[in-house]
């Protein structure tokens, strides 16, 4: 599968979320695909073909079709590749009154470094404990190398009003797992972890 492509598979495996959120019409869960349009993300590959937004935007929308099957109440603050300003990611989620802010990113480290890591913002209510579950669903489901749960100042973590986490799904920088990121069932995988994630933590509210 190209990276230009985009498949989505509207999963329903009851044995991988065996647990339904409350009320879910009521909980509005805001999916934030990192980058998109003018701004490309982290940017690898010979001829510069592996672009971090395509993977982002890739991963959220087969996210958003799992959680939506599971009767979730979903918005994308994109759902094309266009860009989107970080004060217009916020605000498109405060002004809905969002339940849950989950921005999605793979990233770019130092060498020696792969794997998965959450981020948080280190005051932010519950941000903490719900990144904490979306990084022990991504090392469980994908088998990646633990980074860790980190606090961090970044925009969209800061600005919103809601609890709010920013998954960094592998390392790009890292060229194992910039090949697990060009598999499209790994890309599924991805997007089935954080749709559990997102769905243990609607549970607890």
């Amino acid at each position: 599968v190209g990276t230009n492509e985009l498949i989505l598979v509207q999963t329903k495996d009851d044995s991988k979320f065996p647990d339904s959120p409350t009320s879910p019409a009521s909980k509005l869960v805001v999916i934030d695909p990192g980058h998109g349009g003018s701004d490309p993300g982290t940017v690898y590959g010979p001829n510069e073909e592996y672009e971090e937004k395509k993977y982002n935007l890739d991963i959220a929308l087969r996210c958003q079709t799992i959680l939506k099957a599971y009767g979730v109440n979903v918005a994308m603050t994109r759902t094309t590749d266009r860009y989107v300003s970080l004060e217009d990611r916020t605000i498109f989620a405060n002004d809905r009154n969002a339940t849950l802010f989950v921005s999605i990113h793979n990233n770019s480290m130092p060498d020696g470094y792969k794997g998965s890591m959450t981020l948080y913002y280190p005051t932010s209510y519950k941000g903490k404990d719900y990144a904490r579950i979306v990084q022990k669903n991504l090392i469980a489901d994908l088998n990646t190398n633990d980074i860790g749960v980190k606090g961090d100042g970044l925009y969209v973590l800061k600005y919103t009003k809601m609890p709010a986490v920013l998954a960094e799904v592998v390392c790009m920088s890292d060229n194992n797992d910039l090949v697990l990121i060009n598999d499209s069932a790994f890309i599924q995988k991805s997007a089935e972890s954080l749709a559990r994630s997102i769905i243990e933590i609607l549970s607890l509210n």
